[in-house]
């Protein structure tokens, strides 16, 4: 289980990572003029740096928290955390009728959801 947990942990830390970077680094005007993207115009510019903001910091946790044990107590919060964030962003694509990205959403959903239960009972194990 705790090779399982660690894949997920880097899949999800890549994708969050990816998705934050370029959330923070691509300006606004370009940002919602990509096909893919449309759903920022629904969003302030000051909201889509937040939650690229959001996405890049505990993506670099979640990656870190794969060589260091001392952030271990606080990965299942980070895919908790996640785990909402998916939630939030399913219901935006939903609502606009984006079914590819409603589709992309449910599929990180379920690993950020198994990444938390495995994580939170492995930590439970240990005594974390």
């Amino acid at each position: 289980m705790k090779v399982v947990t660690v894949i997920l942990q880097i899949v999800l830390g890549l994708i969050f990572m990816l998705a934050g970077v370029m959330k923070l680094f691509t300006p606004y005007d370009e940002l919602v003029q990509e096909e893919n993207m449309a759903w920022a115009l629904d969003f302030s510019s000051s909201h889509v740096l937040l939650i690229g903001g959001f996405e890049l910091v505990f993506s670099l946790i979640f990656l870190a928290g794969v060589f260091l044990k001392k952030l271990t107590p606080y990965l299942p919060i980070v895919g908790a955390l996640f785990t909402i964030q998916m939630v939030a962003a399913l219901i935006v694509h939903a609502r606009r009728d984006e079914m590819d990205a409603v589709y992309i959403n449910i599929t990180i959903l379920i690993f950020a959801v198994t990444f938390a239960i495995l994580r939170f009972n492995l930590n439970s194990r240990k005594g974390v």
